[in-house]
């Protein structure tokens, strides 16, 4: 099955925390994704990478690495990946010194539209094309997180969609949109069909 799971960290606990009790829940929490995701036919749990500008880069970068060595033999055991997303401005730095560092059967890429936009580091994303095995794929206006249809936004989607098939990615690509009212105050099945033609439409480009 070509499914991820998505949610690695709450409020307080983060792959970076320098909290022994935080770290060792991360880890916790970091497993129980890995085995459910085994259990439901998946091959990839999506992490959420530390922040690139926050304080104390170094030292919560080995905070990092110290958790995904930590689950390298269950993910190896389970066929399961670690996908890493592109969240905030600049983390692909991040993640191109994970992808240095880690085999591509244990970690990878996470490519999330949206965040690129708004990041305004599609280019750089772009560069990490290699390690690509999950998408999230959803449009904004270049502003806020609206996760929205394809086409809907800024997005240059015949720019994304030809880099897409570049890539040696081989599973379908994920939508990550949500129905929120302000944007459609039809209903959700609504919604659903109007996606799906936006979709068809904009990523067969």
């Amino acid at each position: 099955m070509c499914l991820d799971v998505h949610g690695t960290a709450t409020q307080t606990i983060s792959i970076d925390t320098f909290s022994p009790e935080h770290h060792l829940e991360y880890i916790k929490l970091l497993e129980n994704r890995i085995d459910f995701c085994h259990k439901v036919g998946g091959d990839a749990v999506v992490v959420h990478p530390p922040t690139y500008h926050a304080p104390r880069l170094e030292e919560r970068m080995a905070q990092s690495h110290k958790i995904i060595q930590s689950v390298e033999n269950l993910c190896i055991d389970k066929s399961v990946s670690l996908a890493f997303e592109n969240v905030r401005k600049d983390d692909h730095q991040i993640l191109r010194t994970y992808f240095e560092r880690y085999s591509p059967e244990f970690v990878g890429l996470c490519y999330d539209s949206g965040h690129a936009n708004i990041n305004d580091n599609l280019n750089e994303v772009m560069g990490l094309g290699e390690r690509l095995i999950v998408t999230h794929l959803h449009d904004n206006k270049g502003e806020k997180d609206d996760h929205q249809y394809p086409g809907w936004g800024t997005i240059p989607w015949r720019k994304v969609t030809a880099w897409l098939k570049k890539t040696k990615l081989w599973k379908p690509w994920n939508l990550e949109v949500a129905h929120e009212i302000q944007f459609f105050s039809g209903s959700m099945s609504e919604y659903i069909a109007l996606v799906c033609e936006a979709s068809r439409e904009t990523l067969s480009v």
